[in-house]
């Protein structure tokens, strides 16, 4: 859980909820003239907004341990933005442009897309939150003070409709499910007052607090609301909906000087529950060994053998020819003797489009295969409970790239008596935990695991 909000400083300062304790204020970027928005369409990404000192959209991101830059997006706002994603590389932004009415900028399919009106006559900032793919609803304060609505249904918008009540700033909302959707105001009377629909709106309640600003709202799973606000003493106060009905209001701390902003994410940190560890039963079947593993994830069984024997093994040895190394394609079958030496070239391995085909073979899900799939996608895979075989060095180090010539006249990378493969199950900040056919599971670091990973164009199998 992350909340942020602009403080007295004009810079956003985030605090994040690791599931036992939040973990202190941590500042960056500015100066910005609005609350921020934040949104997560993925484990391990947050996508951050704000209203620059030049009245345009501004935008910054965080990826798999990093940030990006802030980059500008345009437009002229009157407001803070909101933000909502209903899919993985799905963001729509909402804002009250300079003439009142709502604005809408989305960015989908690796592209932004331009700004479109949507009409209306807003008095706050907006809010947006999604119940499902496809799926957008935006909530303003509207001209009379009282809350208006409005929905994409995933091929149209509706129009607008009144939801009454007497709103004192920018509403919040956010969806923890399908169909469901909660709304936070700040009344006429200082207090916190809550919306809902579940198949039909429901009317509003009060659920305390002394705010001197509109509510910034996030979920984290089914029946989980956390509410953010900046209270009487100029500090942030959260209060928590869960299975044990609301909690009582805590203070974070802090100076506000805005709404605050709050989104759920998956934690950076994860490790694949189900994947046993399988040692390499013959000298070179690492990658065997590796997608024993990873089929086991998806309850798939079998033994390095069979897999050999279905990648189908070309044990002809290696020689040079002047100074060019022929030998098998690893790209078609495993080549050499399995019990043989990289070293005598009486044995190497295979890369992955075979490994993929005989996963594929044995009914497992190959959701990405091939060379270029970059560290941070292996992360994300990772975070997403996706296993994912990778090929890197045996002594986790780079090596520069050279080749051979198949027997079949294919130009094949080699860089050496080094190939090697390993199942990634784990990640964190810093590290990738990888169970190593040859070595045993190992805590690696990311310093060290990039280099080695890249040194075969990042190969890698990506398991459901």
């Amino acid at each position: 859980m992350q909340a942020l909000v602009r403080g007295s400083d004009g810079n956003f300062w985030e605090e994040g909820w690791d599931g036992n304790a939040w973990n202190g204020w941590h500042s960056f970027a500015g100066p910005f003239v609005s609350a921020p928005a934040i949104a997560s369409w993925g484990p391990g990404r947050l996508d951050i907004f704000g209203e620059g000192t030049d009245k345009q959209l501004w935008h910054a991101w965080w990826d798999i341990g990093r940030w990006g830059g802030w980059e500008p997006l345009g437009g002229v706002l009157a407001s803070a933005p909101a933000v909502a994603a209903w899919g993985t590389q799905r963001l729509d932004v909402l804002v009250r442009g300079s003439d009142d009415q709502t604005w809408h900028k989305w960015w989908g399919q690796g592209a932004w897309g331009g700004w479109e009106p949507l009409g209306g006559v807003m008095t706050s900032a907006p809010a947006a939150a999604s119940w499902g793919a496809g799926r957008l609803d935006v909530f303003v304060r509207g001209s009379d003070s009282g809350l208006w609505h409005r929905g994409w249904s995933g091929t149209a918008w509706g129009g607008w409709e009144p939801l009454g009540g007497y709103l004192a700033g920018d509403p919040g909302a956010a969806s923890w499910g399908d169909g469901r959707i909660d709304i936070f105001v700040q009344g006429s009377d200082q207090t916190t007052w809550h919306k809902w629909w579940a198949g039909a709106w429901n009317g509003w309640e009060t659920v305390g607090g002394v705010l001197t600003s509109g509510p910034g709202v996030a979920t984290w799973g089914p029946g989980q609301v956390d509410v953010f606000v900046r209270g009487s003493d100029g500090a942030e106060w959260h209060k928590r909906w869960g299975s044990r009905g609301w909690s009582g209001w805590q203070s974070l701390g802090g100076v506000l000087s805005s709404v605050p902003g709050a989104s759920s994410w998956m934690a950076a940190s994860n490790v694949i529950a189900a994947v046993p560890y399988q040692q390499q039963i013959y000298e070179l079947s690492c990658e065997e060994a590796a997608l024993q593993m990873a089929l086991a994830h998806q309850s798939l069984s079998s033994s390095q053998g069979r897999i050999l024997g279905d990648l189908g093994v070309d044990g002809r040895h290696g020689y040079y020819s002047g100074s060019v190394l022929r030998w098998g394609n690893p790209y078609a079958n495993f080549v050499g003797d399995p019990n043989g030496s990289e070293v005598a070239l009486t044995g190497y391995g295979t890369y992955h489009s075979p490994i993929a085909r005989v996963a594929s073979a044995y009914g497992a899900n190959v959701l990405r295969q091939g060379q270029g799939v970059g560290a941070s996608d292996v992360y994300r895979a990772v975070l997403q409970n996706h296993p994912v075989i990778a090929w890197v060095s045996f002594d986790w180090r780079y090596h520069p790239p050279g080749a051979w010539l198949s027997f079949d006249g294919a130009w094949v990378q080699y860089q050496g008596p080094i190939e090697h493969a390993v199942t990634v199950v784990g990640v964190n900040d810093s590290s990738v935990y990888v169970f190593n056919p040859w070595f045993g599971p190992q805590w690696i670091s990311k310093g060290t695991f990039e280099p080695a990973y890249a040194t075969y164009s990042s190969m890698a199998v990506v398991l459901q």
